[in-house]
């Protein structure tokens, strides 16, 4: 990005300008703003770009990779929240603007473009996966017995190979049959919290995925 920015020229200065202004750092009337960027933009040394990048580098490697724990399975919400409480008291540096102004986009919960939130992003997507595995054991087990296991422990391994635990602790799903012969399995969601697999919802009714738990629930027949 920063060589993007860089092999712009102008265009580029723009653009970082549009970024600039939008985290409030950019300060003065617009027209000497222009002019002192135009200038002094071709003088910036290439050294300046790649200090940028190191930096940015290190970051990500510091502070975003280990918030997915691949070898435990698990995205747990509070090392996400600290990551980005500690990206957001960094103190800006000359090599660090592109690092912590990117960085802020990832963990931003108000920037909706694709790399925000991506640590929450990758838990909601891999137990939607992982609920809509262990509902097909489920339906597998009907299908041969008549009825819901009274747990997910009886699934495994002639219905489905292995039952995955909850990506967002590394517990088990939460799981339970219904009166109405149907059941309710879920995760605990980003709130880390077991709300009876209750949905987070919005004002307007669309999904909250930070509150609530994340549910997969049977369809009625």
């Amino acid at each position: 990005m920063m060589d993007y920015f860089r092999e712009r020229g102008i265009d580029g200065l723009n653009e970082l300008n549009e970024l600039f202004g939008q985290l409030g750092i950019a300060q003065g009337p617009v027209e000497w703003k222009q002019f002192l960027g135009k200038a002094a933009f071709p003088l910036i040394p290439a050294g300046w770009f790649d200090q940028n990048k190191l930096t940015f580098c290190v970051l990500h490697e510091k502070y975003l990779l280990p918030l997915v724990d691949k070898g435990r399975r698990v995205v747990p919400p509070a090392a996400v929240r600290q990551s980005e409480s500690i990206i957001d008291q960094q103190r800006w540096r000359p090599y660090d603007m592109f690092s912590r102004m990117l960085l802020l986009d990832i963990f931003s919960r108000m920037v909706p473009g694709g790399m925000a939130r991506v640590a929450e992003k990758y838990a909601l997507g891999q137990t939607c996966a992982d609920l809509a595995r262990v509902a097909c054991g489920l339906e597998r087990y009907r299908l041969a017995n008549g009825q819901f296991p009274a747990t997910l422990e009886a699934l495994a391994p002639k219905f489905i190979e292995n039952v995955p635990h909850d990506v967002i602790n590394g517990q088990p799903l939460h799981y339970h049959r219904t009166d109405d012969g149907q059941f309710v399995l879920y995760s605990a969601g980003w709130n880390e919290t077991d709300d009876g697999g209750t949905v987070g919802l919005n004002k307007d009714g669309s999904h909250d995925w930070d509150e609530g738990d994340w549910v997969w629930r049977s369809p009625a027949r």
